[in-house]
C-alpha cells in the first residue's frame, strides 16, 4: 500500500511537472510565433523600405537625366544665339565699312560737284563779262 501510495505521489509529482513543462512549453510556442510574426512584419517593411529607396534612386537618376539634357539643349542654345551674335557683329562692321565708304565717296563727289559749280559760276560770270 505505501509503495502504491509512494508511486501515486511520484505519478502525481511527474505529472505536474509534464503540466507544467507543457505549460511553457505552449508559452514558448506562443513566442515563437509571435516573433515569427514580427520578424514577417520586419521583412515586409523592408521590403518596402528597399522598394521605396529603389523608386527614389530611380526617380533621383530619372532627374538628373533630364537635367544633363536640358543643360545640354540650353548650352547648344546658348552657342547657337552667340554664333547669331557674332555674324550679326560681323555684318554690322560690314554694313558700317560700307556706310563709311559710301559717305565718304558721297562726300568727295559732293566736293567735286560744288567745285564744279563753282567752276561753272565763274565761267559763267566770265562770260557775262565778256558779254
Amino acid at each position: 500500500n505505501k509503495d502504491q501510495l509512494n508511486f501515486q505521489e511520484k505519478m502525481s509529482g511527474l505529472q505536474e511537472k509534464l503540466e507544467s513543462e507543457q505549460r511553457a512549453a505552449e508559452v514558448l510556442k506562443s513566442e515563437i510565433h509571435d516573433l515569427r510574426l514580427l520578424l514577417q512584419s520586419s521583412d515586409k517593411e523592408l521590403a518596402s523600405v528597399k522598394n521605396q529607396l529603389k523608386d527614389d534612386q530611380s526617380e533621383h537618376q530619372q532627374e538628373a537625366s533630364q537635367l544633363s539634357n536640358s543643360l545640354i539643349s540650353t548650352q547648344l542654345q546658348l552657342d547657337k544665339v552667340q554664333l547669331e551674335w557674332e555674324q550679326l557683329l560681323e555684318q554690322n562692321r560690314t554694313l558700317q565699312d560700307s556706310f563709311d565708304q559710301l559717305q565718304a565717296e558721297a562726300k568727295f563727289d559732293a566736293d567735286q560737284a560744288g567745285q564744279q559749280l563753282c567752276d561753272k559760276q565763274q565761267e559763267i560770270e566770265q562770260l557775262k563779262a565778256d558779254i
